[in-house]
Order: structure tokens, then sequence, then C-alpha cells
């Protein structure tokens, strides 16, 4: 009886075991938030930068801390080497802040079509920082209602025509990258997005911006972009 119940006792113990090392293991592979120090600064809101295509685009954030806050700092990673710091932030110091941010497009204009990581950097007189988790915006032509159609490495997005549109254009650029791979020899893609403007003036209205208005077409590799006029009844 002796030898059953030491047996048992040791599958409870080896079935805590188990269950102990799995805590431990889901734990390793869920990383915590980062702590906050009672007191600190902490983001009271930040909504979604709200623009309008080639003409503004604005972010917010709201933040509260123990100290007045007196620096707000907004940065921008668009894919180039080091991400670029916007010091022009417009907010009253205090301990509670509403920071803006505007810059205008046509000064300032984005390839359409960016990812633009964005993360804020704010501080107090009392030496607190807080550095805000980077989200992520892209700029895509809000000029249009896009449909989207995702075929292995290819998503295509399109707002004329109907789905068989958008199949016809997702298996046509599915089955071209191995074809064109096999003159150019270059490694393919492991995410393309094909956006199809439905009339030449509608993708040259989008390229001036960036000093392309007489192009129908254009790739950027950075961005695994291509944008292309191709009317529905092509």
């Amino acid at each position: 009886m002796k030898s059953l119940a030491r047996s048992a006792s040791f599958r409870t113990r080896g079935q805590w075991l188990v269950l102990a090392l799995l805590l431990c293991a889901l734990a390793a592979a869920s990383p915590a938030a980062p702590a906050q120090a009672q007191g600190a600064i902490h983001v009271i809101d930040a909504p979604a930068p709200e623009y309008a295509f080639g003409q503004t685009i604005t972010f917010r954030v709201s933040a509260e801390g123990p100290a007045a806050i007196t620096s707000v700092t907004l940065f921008l990673d668009m894919g180039g080497p080091t991400p670029a710091s916007w010091p022009e932030v417009i907010f009253e110091p205090g301990v509670q802040v509403d920071a803006v941010s505007s810059f205008d497009l046509a000064v300032n204009p984005l390839p359409p079509f960016t990812p633009i990581r964005y993360w804020w950097l704010i501080a107090d007189s009392a030496g607190n920082t807080l550095t805000t988790e980077p989200a992520t915006l892209v700029y895509e032509d809000e000029r249009f209602t896009w449909q989207t159609l995702t075929q292995g490495s290819v998503t295509v997005h399109w707002y004329l025509g109907d789905a068989a549109f958008g199949q016809a254009a997702a298996a046509i650029a599915t089955s071209a990258l191995p074809l064109i791979n096999r003159d150019v020899r270059a490694p393919l893609p492991q995410r393309l997005d094909l956006y199809i403007y439905g009339s030449g003036s509608d993708a040259q209205a989008a390229l001036q911006r960036v000093g392309r208005a007489w192009a129908d077409g254009h790739a950027d590799p950075k961005l695994g972009v291509v944008i292309v006029a191709v009317a529905p009844d092509l």
C-alpha cells in the first residue's frame, strides 16, 4: 500500500512538474508588457493618424505624468537608414498634454502605399521619459475604395472591376513571377502588393506627387509595391 501511495504521489508530482514547465514555457514565449513605475508618464490616447492623400497628415497623442511634460517628439520610420525625428509638435507643457503634429504632403511627399512606422518620445521636467510602442500606418490612396485578393505571395488591390477581374490579375501576377525570374535570376519577393488603377490619369495623379506624373506604372522594390494602370475591359 505504501508503495502504491508513493507511486501515486510521484505521478501527482510529475503532473505538477509538467504543468509548471508548461507555464514557464508559455511565460517565456509571451513577453510581458513593460512595467511602469507608479507615477510614471503614461499615454491617455494615441488615435490613428488622419490624412488626406497628397495633402496633409496629422499625428496626435495625449499623455500625463507626475511632473510637467516639457518635450514631445514624433519619430517616423519609412524604410530609410535611420528613423527621422519630427520635432514640430504643438502642445502646451503641463502634467497633462494633448500634442499634435501635422505636415504638408505637398511639401514632404510620400510614395503611395508607403508603410510608416511611428512612435513618440515624451519627457517631463523630473527626468522621466516614455517611448511608446511603434505603430504602423499604410499611406494608401484613400480616394478610392480598394478591393483586395491574396494569392500566394501576391496581394492584388483594385477599385474598378468585379471579383473576376481581381482573380485574373492575381493569377497573371502569380504565374508571371517565376517566368520573369528565369531571366533575371533574382530572389522572388516574399510579399508583393500590386495596386491596379482603373485609368492612366488616376495612376498619374497619385504618382505625380513623387515626381512621376508621366508614368502609367511604377515599381518600388524596397516597399514590395507595384502600381499599374489597367482598365477592367482589358
